[in-house]
């Protein structure tokens, strides 16, 4: 049986998993269990890539578990660095969105919950990226949401949202995962 991803395993295409929602909060072997929505970069197709495929069986905060062989939105895979396998079975493709033109505008974002989408932008530089949150149903940017980024190394940085959606570009010296959750004390 297939074993979970983690932050940090490797993609079929040479690249990582980049960033995980649940961080800390679900951990195998002190590395957070990646779930649907969670980012993978892809060299292949040079960019940044959401799971699109998961195991629902297997919840965490209501996200499918990731699983070797599921796909990230570019096509590309992940590699389970994980020895020991557990008995579930993959299931397919979750729909985002209720129209084609909402689907199309979400077409790199993974779900993160509350009916909403994060879209990973990376910038030509090699350890910076930055975020843009959009509403799953309609595709259109959600301005001025109370977000929180944590990065690997334990960075916390609270933002808000500009007003096409996007967190503030964050940079690194290293390569690192990253994860985005909303901001509970936001009442918005």
């Amino acid at each position: 049986m297939p074993g979970p991803i983690r932050l940090n395993d490797p993609t079929t295409s040479c690249g990582s998993v980049v960033s995980s929602k649940l961080g800390a909060f679900a951990t195998i072997d002190g590395k957070p269990i990646i779930v649907r929505g969670d980012m993978a970069a892809c060299p292949l197709h040079n960019g940044v890539f959401p799971f699109v495929e998961a195991d629902d069986s297997t919840t965490f905060e209501g996200f499918g578990v990731v699983l070797e062989g599921h796909k990230l939105a570019c096509g590309c895979s992940a590699i389970s660095t994980v020895s020991l396998a557990f008995d579930v079975t993959p299931t397919s493709l979750q729909s985002l969105g209720s129209s084609s033109r909402a689907k199309e505008k979400l077409k790199n974002a993974g779900s993160i919950g509350a009916d909403l989408a994060a879209e990973c932008v990376k910038d030509s530089g090699p350890f910076s990226g930055r975020f843009r949150l959009l509403d799953e149903s309609t595709g259109q940017p959600v301005v001025e949401r109370s977000i929180v980024l944590e990065t690997a190394s334990g960075r916390r940085i609270e933002c808000v949202t500009d007003d096409d959606g996007y967190t503030p570009w964050i940079e690194s010296e290293e390569e690192e995962g990253m994860s985005m959750r909303l901001n509970k004390e936001d009442t918005a």
